[in-house]
């Protein structure tokens, strides 16, 4: 049974660090260690961390001072920390189910470890007043890299495992980064496999702070939607569309040549008229969220970038 390194970036989470520790500490599968580093935090996070860490000695406390700025430059921070086989990202905030990392680990185990594989599950969406509100996760699983590449994200972290191949390409990866689970997807689907698990293996809290994930209740649906055709946002956020252009730029000498086409597809997008773009997304078969009229309806009625 291999070792699993899980990296926790922590900043101002004193209010829901116990309850994740504590789901962590019981789960089924034992044999991990949990990195931790926090970002300069203001209330009581450092106290419970360095508590927890005396009372289990698999959670490291990486204590070193050293500010990143950020949860997706702190969750990088960590993987430079990594020396088992396999590594999950963990966010400060949800509640694992005890058989999380098990049902992960068997599924990965199963896979050819020579290049970057991701095992990626589901979650329900939950809020402590409210109950589950819905789960996340996509409607139509990505298995090639134009059904992602313009969705302006990445697999939910939290809710994945990945071998060291994949580990390789986070860190040495030097552009720019909208989110490290950005990262994580392009390395994954652009050089090796992502996988399904339709499980939910986690409770993935919600509260002011959250900045992603996406849950299939109606009401969430219906905002969505609205956020999506009525809202005048771009096509594609600039941060991720510079995230992409850097890391094919870094990584496209090992590339096969159907992926770089469809990186430079892409890359092209915003310099081309609307008639050609929408030539290329259907020549392509670039999608959004799953859907390919989806983003063809986007790229009429918005601006692309």
């Amino acid at each position: 049974m291999a070792q699993i390194d899980i990296l926790m970036a922590t900043y101002n989470g004193g209010s829901f660090l116990s309850a994740q520790l504590c789901s962590i500490i019981g789960q089924s599968f034992d044999n991990w260690r949990l990195l931790i580093h926090d970002d300069g935090s203001s209330d009581n996070t450092i106290e419970i961390l360095r508590h927890y860490a005396s009372m289990d000695s698999r959670i490291v406390f990486i204590d070193d001072g050293v500010k990143c700025g950020g949860a997706a430059a702190n969750f990088l921070y960590l993987t430079h920390f990594v020396e088992a086989p396999y590594f999950m990202f963990c966010d400060q905030d949800d509640i694992w189910f005890d058989n999380k990392i098990e049902v992960l680990y068997k599924k990965i185990c199963q896979e050819e470890q020579k290049i970057p594989i991701v095992v990626y599950s589901r979650s329900y969406v939950w809020m402590p007043s409210q109950g589950i509100l819905g789960i996340t996760g996509w409607h139509v699983f990505p298995q090639r890299l134009e059904h992602v590449i313009c969705n302006n994200g990445g697999i939910q972290g939290c809710v994945a495992i990945a071998n060291r191949k994949s580990l390789e390409f986070l860190v040495n990866y030097k552009g720019r980064v909208a989110m490290h689970d950005h990262l994580l997807l392009l390395s994954a689907i652009s050089f090796g496999r992502i996988i399904p698990e339709s499980l939910p293996l986690m409770l993935y809290r919600q509260h002011q702070g959250n900045v992603t994930g996406q849950s299939q209740d109606c009401q969430t649906i219906v905002r969505r939607l609205w956020r999506n055709f009525c809202i005048a946002r771009p096509v594609v956020d600039q941060k991720h569309y510079e995230a992409v252009r850097d890391f094919f730029y870094q990584y496209r000498a090992s590339m096969t040549s159907d992926v770089c086409k469809v990186y430079e597809a892409y890359l092209s997008l915003p310099r081309c008229h609307m008639f050609r773009k929408l030539i290329i997304v259907n020549r392509f078969g670039f999608m959004r969220n799953g859907s390919r009229f989806m983003l063809l309806i986007k790229i009429l009625i918005h601006p692309y970038m």
